[in-house]
């Protein structure tokens, strides 16, 4: 077809739909590492696993009966978290078909992400507490290690007079943990310590969404301003795109570009 007769404000949408999984309405969906599994959490409370070449579901997880808030694959692919609006986080073992860890929370969660390289770890955004990092035990009875991270006190609910975060997103090989807030921030923390080790405001506006590049230390945010600012980030003991950051090298997050939507101004 001819370029000069296609409308530049009309949304690129595809001619023809190859498949569609006969399910109900789903919240949130996600690949897993290989993309050979694709996970969508409903809105009644189960969690479907499905295979990709065969269309089919392989794994139904039910996890409660509130609606479930998102999910995150480990990266080996055996193991997911699904987490709810009641506050309860669950890690399932597609293997053996069972509850790893099911920890509770006193508010609804906004986002948890498993750790990149520690199927043992991941990190918890609830809504009105602070955000936590969680280790599962090596034993069946063994209680999990929640630890509580204090990002800022820039975001200090008035009830809870804890500093929550919106969002969360793990590094490329987990060192540091990546949080957002209400307050338009982003808070790099080290997941050994769990000590700030940078923060930079990027808007007044909150801070919805926060992913990593995966194949280097980039990361992009979507704010309530309808902006998506990519953010190159320097930290230390970290690999970047261009070069190992020393030790002596000072943290930073510096935005590098900036994407919207001029003209019909819609969310990302």
């Amino acid at each position: 077809m001819n370029r000069k007769l296609l409308d530049p404000f009309e949304p690129e949408y595809p001619e023809a739909i190859e498949a569609c999984l006969d399910d109900e309405y789903a919240v949130k969906c996600a690949f897993s590492h290989n993309g050979e599994l694709l996970a969508t959490s409903r809105s009644d409370g189960f969690c479907y696993i499905w295979d990709m070449d065969t269309l089919n579901v392989m794994r139904k997880l039910s996890h409660s009966d509130t609606a479930l808030a998102g999910l995150s694959w480990s990266r080996s692919g055996r193991y997911i978290l699904t987490y709810d609006e009641a506050g309860v986080c669950v890690v399932w073992d597609l293997q053996t078909q069972t509850v790893r860890v099911r920890v509770e929370f006193g508010s609804a969660i906004a986002c948890a992400r498993m750790h990149p390289r520690n199927s043992a770890q991941f990190v918890v955004c609830p809504v009105r507490e602070a955000p936590s990092l969680v280790t599962i035990g090596k034993g069946e009875s063994a209680e999990p290690m929640i630890q509580q991270i204090l990002i800022s006190a820039e975001s200090v609910d008035q009830k809870t007079k804890a500093a929550s975060s919106t969002c969360c997103c793990f590094g490329k090989k987990g060192i540091y943990a990546f949080f957002g807030t209400s307050k338009g921030a982003i808070h790099a923390v080290h997941t050994a310590t769990l000590e700030v080790t940078c923060s930079v405001k990027l808007s007044s506006s909150a801070v919805n969404t926060v992913a990593r590049n995966p194949r280097g230390s980039d990361i992009v945010t979507s704010s309530s301003d309808r902006i998506l600012r990519v953010c190159e980030v320097y930290l230390p003991g970290q690999e970047t795109r261009r070069k190992v950051v020393a030790a002596g090298t000072p943290p930073s997050i510096t935005v590098i570009t900036k994407i919207q939507d001029i003209v019909n101004r819609v969310h990302w």
